[in-house]
């Protein structure tokens, strides 16, 4: 960091964009490590979730309506 803790204390919002981009900037290879280690696997993992949960969850509406017809046909 270029500024001292005293400096940085009274940094406004745009001031804190700034420096953080002058961060990762100075660590682009770092941070590029730590996007395609964590934040990439962990998007597909999410996206995954996604698509496993709407399949079962479609299997368990279609089977309600299974129970909810047979029921029907079998009340007196």
């Amino acid at each position: 960091m270029d500024r001292e803790q005293e400096e940085m204390q009274f940094l406004g919002v745009f001031g804190m964009y700034k420096e953080a981009y002058k961060i990762i900037l100075s660590w682009r290879k770092i941070f590029s490590q730590i996007t395609l280690a964590l934040i990439l696997p962990l998007s597909f993992i999410f996206l995954a979730h996604i698509e496993v949960s709407n399949v079962l969850f479609s299997r368990i509406i279609y089977n309600e309506e299974e129970l909810d017809e047979t029921q029907l046909l079998f009340t007196p």
